[in-house]
This record gives structure tokens, sequence and C-alpha cells, in this order.
């Protein structure tokens, strides 16, 4: 059953890429025309230098989305390692919120301690 979605998963999947490599095409030949190479300095140059702080927004709004989809990524795998490789333990049953912590203080917090994240 759950086979006969994939085709068409697999179909929404590529039209996204196309599109989102459409788009950052057609941003970065703006780039190029313009002299600029920022999204912020593009908006500037294209519409106003008064409402750039727009793109500031979306761009933070962006980041702060995909950090909390990989959080409550990160934690369910973590939920699902716990069932199988520590059953009947307290980790295994508690709500999902402590695993969501155990994520944020052990994964993400020594993370954003780094300065450098290429090492």
């Amino acid at each position: 059953r759950i086979a006969h979605g994939l085709p068409s998963a697999l179909a929404l999947l590529a039209a996204i890429g196309v599109v989102s490599y459409g788009s950052m095409l057609v941003l970065v030949r703006c780039c190029e025309r313009t002299k600029v190479y920022s999204y912020r300095d593009l908006w500037a140059q294209v519409f106003e230098e008064r409402s750039a702080w727009l793109v500031d927004v979306c761009i933070a709004a962006n980041a702060m989305i995909a950090c909390i989809s990989y959080c409550l990524l990160i934690e369910r795998f973590l939920e699902i390692a716990i069932r199988g490789l520590l059953p009947g333990t307290f980790l295994a049953a508690a709500p999902p919120e402590v695993k969501l912590g155990i994520v944020v203080v052990f994964f993400i917090f020594p993370l954003c301690l780094k300065r450098d994240l290429s090492s």
C-alpha cells in the first residue's frame, strides 16, 4: 500500500528540486548582473532599501524552522534507538519533551559552542 504513493512522492520531490534549482539560477544571474552578492543587497537593488529587512526576517525564519525540524527528527531517531537499545529503562518511558531536552543539551548545544564546524 505504501508503494502506491512512491511514484507520486518521487515526482513531487523531483518537481520541487527543479523549481528550487530554477529559482536559485535566477537569483544567481540577478546577482551577477547587478554586481551584488547577498540576498539583502539584491532586494535593495531591485526593490528598495527600506524593505530589505524582509529578507533578513525570511532567512531567520527559514533557519529557525530548519533547526526545529532537525531537533524533532533527531529526537524521533533517539526515541527509536532508546526503545531498541534500552528497553525498560526510564528513558524508554520518558515523555518526548525529556527526549527533546536530551537532544538539545547533548547534541545541539555543543554544536552551538563550536567556533568552527569544519573540524
